[in-house]
């Protein structure tokens, strides 16, 4: 749903009383005295409506009444006339934030600080008829123009400039600029501002917006962008997209000035563009066109507001003031983030990432000792993000980020481990509420509370730390977290010393749901064969695990309500060791789930997991340079939906990789940047915006490589630490910045006929004798509802079937029937 924000300034001409006006020529005809006459009178006063915060060009009334009001006095007038009409007939000058039409600049406005109670009152004893002040005028006239006798005064008369912003709703803290623009404080300019959907057609919002939009002098769009492409609601706007819709774009001129401007907010939207989106939407809208070739945002992060590139001549300066832009301490990049990583001593370090490059490093809170092992996660509500992890002390703590600055859990010391090389530690985000919950390992609580949690709420800890009751299991050494992308629910699968296997269910209030899954473990390596990952559109959980002495993986499915029985994958053929590593990732487009294995034989393997089945598994790697730690990693192109898989390969210092898209499959092994060492653990995260993945390597010579791939081929490999002060085990993350929900909700359907109920999905419908056996449903996600209709005695035939299609059935006589429509 657009969201419209609106702020309107201009002057309001207040027409005096008629009076009669003699030329110098007619002079004789009055009595000599009331001609010689000297007149005393304060100036004209000219009302502006304005704020209680005026800027400087324009300072605020002191008066106490209910509007504000500015002064802007033109000189007594004791000569001849001067003819409006004339006076405006001459040249004209203008500025970027306005036009200013009688030939003078802003500069020669003789503005007054303030108005006083005397001046309202001799501006009424001019004659002047009171009227509301509070009415909004965008055009403006005045019937008459004074000069004195002895030199003509220039009065400025301003022409308020109309200009709406559109703001993508998933630009990163888009509130702040909403605010920041609404309360912009410029006589001479007129904002209106909408939010964008960011689930809904882009070029169908715009041509909504301005469709009952006439002589509009400035349109800005704060969006994030790439090269040769904007973010428009829903979509990525290209060139093609343009040419695709050229009379719906074309008819967007239609709402512009002769003069009109098209400023377009994003990173890099014509680097190496050739200036094409540019120039196309300036040709097709008949509007001057400009967009940036660099990163757009804030000068920290190496990002700046000029837009570089122009088709036509731009007259209109940007909405966003100099206290905007640095304040807003972010980039209109879509793939921004942070890469988080020990560097030997206490203090850990960090870099921003633009969606280009790194480039800005600095640290976090200093801890008590250096991180082992690490996890973070990026807030869906706000500039927030967490990182936790297992100290060399065998201490577990964790740190928050908000854009400002990094801190220290309040919390002080979480717990304590045996072994400070396990993932102890755990966070993830609620993706409705936006509440942080952290789960870890202390080993120094009693049997049965050893498992803690806490929640954070942006604020305080809503939930202190506080026992997993659920838990059944003993030191929970190991541990892998994922949330629901439609909900509030998380799904926990642990694995404990003795190397047991445990899942469990957070609905959003309280753990539950606890089941064993695997008590065959015998050794330590059998501990981190454990994995979980959410079907997007489903809500259900998938957890994998691997058993002692066997090649297969087993899962469960939590469905919402219960645990499905345990399953099996049959590894492929070629595979002969257990699962030692398990990692699985979200597609955030579908139901599907990428997994991958590495065995204890160096093995590794693939499949895809399509929202009902397993595909055919695939052995892609022989030589795996770890076991028990990430040398395989797996994630998703957010808007391809393709799969893509890194893995290590013996003593080869280039890493493997694959791609995977539902057409073809598996693609063949390719061969990815040469690293110079060997590479161990590695993770890959997948931008919520686009189809850019973050590669992280952490190489056998403890140095740090951070790669991105834009959906075809890898970029720069960024050494952000010469020496992390480990080889194998993982004290780094990568977070990408989450803007708001990654899936559209799905909303229940509505069952309104004979009652209103909110009707889950697979959940009885009753119908009602009493109004005819009539049912009504529908579904705000989908205009096509799927309806199965049982008969328990008897069979069923419905009054009419039109615009109904069915898959079980007929609409007449069926004891059962599925229909959609």
């Amino acid at each position: 749903m657009t969201k419209i924000y609106s702020k309107y300034k201009s002057l309001i001409f207040e027409e005096l009383e008629p009076r009669l006006l003699f030329s110098a020529d007619g002079a004789e005809a009055l009595a000599a005295d009331a001609v010689e006459q000297t007149i005393e009178e304060p100036p004209i006063i000219i009302i502006v409506p304005g704020d209680q915060d005026q800027s400087t060009e324009v300072n605020s009334s002191q008066e106490s009444n209910d509007t504000n009001y500015t002064s802007v006095e033109a000189t007594d007038n004791t000569g001849a006339e001067q003819n409006l009409d004339d006076q405006q007939s001459s040249d004209t000058t203008s500025t970027t934030a306005g036009h200013i039409e009688d030939g003078t600049s802003t500069a020669d406005n003789d503005i007054s600080p303030e108005i006083s109670k005397q001046e309202l009152d001799t501006a009424d004893t001019l004659g002047e008829p009171q009227q509301d002040k509070s009415t909004d005028i965008s055009t403006f006239t005045t019937e008459n123009n004074f000069t004195s006798s002895e030199e003509e005064t220039e009065t400025t008369l301003y022409t308020v400039s109309k200009e709406l912003v559109l703001i993508n709703d998933s630009v990163k803290d888009y509130e702040k600029l909403v605010d920041a623009i609404v309360l912009t404080d410029e006589a001479t300019r007129s904002f209106e501002v909408f939010l964008l959907d960011n689930e809904q057609d882009g070029i169908d919002q715009v041509s909504s917006i301005l469709s009952d939009t006439r002589d509009l002098d400035a349109l800005h769009i704060i969006t994030h962008g790439k090269e040769g492409s904007l973010a428009l609601g829903s979509d990525w706007l290209e060139t093609d997209d343009l040419l695709a819709n050229k009379d719906t774009v074309s008819a967007w001129g239609d709402s512009f000035t002769e003069n009109g401007d098209i400023l377009l907010y994003g990173c890099n939207i014509g680097l190496d563009d050739s200036n094409s989106l540019t120039t196309t939407l300036a040709a097709l809208t008949n509007t001057d066109v400009a967009s940036s070739d660099d990163v757009t945002g804030h000068s920290d992060l190496s990002g700046d507001w000029q837009l570089e590139l122009a088709s036509g001549d731009i007259e209109t300066e940007i909405a966003l003031n100099s206290m905007t832009q640095a304040e807003w301490r972010a980039t209109l990049a879509p793939d921004a983030g942070y890469g988080v990583f020990s560097n030997t001593t206490d203090t850990p370090s960090f870099t921003y990432w633009n969606g280009s490059s790194f480039v800005i490093a600095g640290d976090t809170d200093t801890l008590s000792a250096r991180y082992r092992i690490m996890q973070g996660a990026e807030a869906p509500t706000r500039d927030e993000r967490i990182v936790v992890g297992v100290d060399a002390a065998g201490v577990v703590i964790g740190e928050i980020g908000n854009g400002s600055g990094w801190n220290m859990f309040s919390l002080g010391k979480l717990g304590e481990v045996s072994e400070s090389y396990w993932y102890g530690v755990e966070v993830a985000y609620e993706q409705l509420s936006g509440d942080a919950v952290v789960v870890w390992n202390d080993n120094a609580q009693a049997i049965g509370d050893k498992l803690r949690y806490a929640v954070w709420n942006g604020s305080s800890w809503s939930t202190s730390p506080t026992s997993i009751s659920a838990y059944a299991g003993n030191e929970p050494q190991n541990m892998k977290l994922a949330f629901d992308p439609g909900s509030d629910t998380m799904a926990l699968v642990v694995n404990d010393v003795t190397a047991d296997d445990y899942a469990m269910i957070w609905d959003g209030t309280a753990w539950g749901s606890a089941i064993p899954l695997d008590s065959s473990g015998t050794a330590e390596s059998d501990q981190s064969a454990i994995g979980v990952a959410f079907e997007a559109h489903t809500g259900r959980a998938l957890i994998t695990y691997g058993k002692n002495s066997d090649t297969d993986i087993y899962y469960r499915i939590w469905n919402g309500s219960t645990w499905e029985d345990e399953a099996s994958l049959t590894a492929p053929t070629e595979i002969s060791g257990e699962a030692r590593w398990v990692t699985s990732a979200t597609d955030y487009a579908s139901n599907n789930i990428v997994l991958g294995v590495t065995t204890a034989n160096n093995e590794a393997w693939l499949c895809i997991w399509n929202g009902s089945s397993w595909e055919t598994p695939l052995e892609v790697g022989t030589a795996t340079t770890g076991l028990i730690y990430p040398n395989l990693a797996v994630g998703f192109e957010t808007a391809s939906g393709h799969a893509l898989a890194a893995y290590g390969e013996g003593i080869q210092t280039e890493f493997r990789y694959r791609t995977w898209d539902s057409a073809s499959g598996w693609s063949s092994e390719q061969i990815g940047p040469d690293l110079g060492v060997v590479s161990n653990s590695m993770t890959l995260d997948s931008s919520p915006a686009s189809d850019q993945l973050m590669l992280s390597v952490q190489d056998e010579n403890s140095e740090l490589h951070y790669l991105a791939w834009n959906g075809s081929s890898w970029g720069t490999d960024n050494i952000l630490s010469t020496n992390t002060g480990e080889v194998k085990n993982q004290p780094f993350v990568f977070i990408y910045d989450q803007d708001g929900m990654l899936v559209e909700l799905n909303e229940a359907p509505v069952n309104s006929v004979p009652a209103t109920q909110y009707t889950a999905i697979d959940t009885p419908v009753v119908f009602s004798s009493g109004n005819g056996n009539l049912i009504s449903i529908t579904d705000s996600d989908d205009t096509s509802v799927e309806v199965t209709l049982d008969a328990t005695e008897g069979t069923i035939s419905l009054n009419g079937i039109s615009g109904l299609s069915f898959s079980d059935g007929s609409g007449t006589g069926d004891t059962a029937m599925t229909f959609s429509g």
